[in-house]
């Protein structure tokens, strides 16, 4: 064979081979794999901003609960201010 040709088959065989290589080990990927990826990542980000809105929803529902426990105790306290039962004085105390 003619050096002229071993070489430039040698160096196409050699990058083609570090290619190949490279796409086995995961290290670059095709455009398919991109697009299923970037696919991936949109839909992972848009679960993420609908759990982060389902968090919120039930922080502000939790917020109201307390504040609904709150007034409803202050109203017993109240009544039994009113009633002079106050706690540790009525019920054979």
């Amino acid at each position: 064979m003619d050096s002229t040709l071993v070489v430039p088959l040698i160096t196409g065989s050699g990058v083609a081979g570090v290619f190949c290589v490279l796409f086995v080990t995961g290290i670059i990927h095709s455009d398919r794999e991109l697009r299923r990826e970037t696919a991936r990542c949109a839909t992972l980000e848009a679960a993420l901003k609908e759990k982060d809105a389902a968090l919120a929803d039930a922080n502000a529902r939790a917020d109201a609960a307390v504040r609904a426990s709150e007034l409803i105790a202050d109203a017993f306290t109240e009544a039994r201010r009113r009633r002079g039962t106050a706690p540790g004085r009525g019920h054979g105390n």
